[in-house]
């Protein structure tokens, strides 16, 4: 448990498990396994937002000119 005292007053530092930081996540371990499962989470979620936005998808729905 980690304090840091700021005059009258002691904070109690939070314990984490991961962080967030410049976008990524890191453990205690320093591994980028939960930034991995948090970015293949969010791309298995693209598909289910095309099907619940298109009844019939077709290619021509998703070509750029």
């Amino acid at each position: 448990m980690y304090k840091i005292s700021d005059k009258d007053t002691d904070v109690q530092i939070e314990r984490v498990d991961t962080i967030r930081d410049l976008g990524i996540l890191i453990d205690v371990k320093l591994s980028f396994k939960e930034h991995v499962h948090d970015k293949i989470n969010k791309a298995y979620r693209m598909p289910g937002l095309i099907k619940l936005n298109f009844k019939y998808p077709t290619t021509e729905n998703f070509t750029v000119v």
